[in-house]
């Protein structure tokens, strides 16, 4: 194999390493911050179990209320998005949004 052939091999070698090594980097970064985000939790699930044992059966009962009304309105929001896309009209005008899209990245 001549000599100019293997420095283009060693290059591209080179050029794919620094792209796994910058994806393993930006992956290292997100873990790093669901880490924190996941200790921000904690801190506050630790917070809220104490004050609701400070405030008694009732609060655990209100907060546990409010979750679950919480998750009702979330399934509603999901229920009528759902609709949305599964819509004719939204089906009939994917191209009309995509010809958008392609005019607004120029």
């Amino acid at each position: 194999m001549p000599e100019q052939q293997c420095q283009e091999q060693l290059a591209q070698a080179r050029a794919e390493i620094a792209r796994w090594q910058a994806d393993a980097d930006r992956t290292a970064a997100r873990l790093q911050e669901a880490q924190r985000q996941i200790e921000a939790l904690h801190g506050v699930i630790a917070r809220l179990g104490s004050d609701a044992r400070a405030q008694g059966p009732q609060a655990v009962e209100e907060a546990r209320c409010r979750a679950e009304e919480a998750l009702r309105g979330q399934a509603q929001l999901q229920a009528r998005l759902d609709a949305v896309l599964r819509s004719r009209s939204w089906r009939l005008t994917r191209p009309l949004r995509w010809v958008v899209r392609l005019m607004r990245r120029d």
